[in-house]
């Protein structure tokens, strides 16, 4: 097995990062009273709202010349949060089901080949940029393509499995699951945008199962973040796919809980500015 996968269930976290994660926790925990305290089609609207201002694909987004045809194409892939969500319904998501949600969330998208419909079936696949000046940079090479199913697997069983008490793992376990799936690339394209759409969807679960709520989309997503901040994000999964140890995934913690944090506070004053709306 893998190192970086097989020890996905043994990462220390560090004592900053478990101070860290206990305050978000806190903040979110208050997010959550304010947000169920709205009367229902309040809170109906303001998670749509939120999904409505999800960002399923940087790339087009950045660089599409048609607001009204981003538009269109971005409401047909957001259907993959609806399919990620009744995903984890049974607490048993597949790879059956990790390609079909790929397959939506690269819908529409220059990525929508159907080369890229089922896991890769080649080693030619590498994890990088363009420079400055036009060159090819190879940040590192994802594992072989034979050990995909075997490693996605292996993801999705850490995923599944249920915890109920342990707070943590509302957001840990989706940003773990997330920096795993960028590592092992198990479709030619579209692989972080698939993982941004678990790790999104995977908090809400945790979240309904450990607050006793019943929300059924997300209440918070980073992809806003993770676009402005797009070097830091490739840098940080690099770094865990390169050094596979336990400092690379605290710097991947630390940077997460940094953008919930922010996440937090906006939607925080969003939601009062909601509340006051008449």
């Amino acid at each position: 097995m893998d190192k970086l996968v097989g020890n996905i269930r043994n990462i220390k976290i560090y004592d900053n990062s478990m101070f860290h994660i206990e305050d978000v926790l806190k903040k979110y925990e208050e997010y959550l009273k304010t947000l169920i305290q709205l009367e229902p089609n309040k809170l109906k609207n303001f998670i749509k709202h939120l999904k409505n201002r999800e960002i399923i694909n940087n790339q087009e987004t950045e660089m599409e010349e048609s607001f009204m045809l981003e538009l269109f194409k971005l409401s047909q892939r957001k259907d993959s949060i609806d399919i990620t969500m009744k995903a984890f319904e049974d607490d048993s998501i597949t790879i059956d089901e990790i390609k079909k949600i790929h397959r939506v969330v690269i819908k529409g998208s220059s990525d929508d080949l159907e080369s890229n419909y089922d896991l890769r079936s080649d080693n030619k696949k590498w994890v990088g940029h363009y420079g400055t000046n036009g060159v090819q940079r190879i940040d590192y090479i994802p594992p072989d393509f034979n050990e995909i199913e075997e490693l996605l697997s292996e993801v999705l069983s850490y995923l599944n499995e249920q915890d109920n008490t342990n707070f943590i793992n509302i957001f840990i376990k989706p940003l773990i699951a997330h920096a795993a799936i960028a590592y092992i690339q198990p479709f030619g394209n579209g692989n972080t945008r698939l993982a941004r759409v678990l790790q999104h969807c995977k908090i809400c679960n945790s979240t309904n199962k450990m607050f006793n709520t019943d929300f059924t989309h997300p209440t918070i997503y980073l992809s806003r973040n993770y676009l402005l901040s797009r070097g830091q994000y490739r840098g940080f999964i690099t770094n865990i796919a390169i050094n596979k140890d336990d400092n690379a995934w605290n710097k991947w913690f630390e940077y997460n809980l940094n953008m919930l944090d922010e996440q937090l506070y906006f939607l925080d004053t969003q939601l009062k500015n909601y509340r006051n709306y008449k």
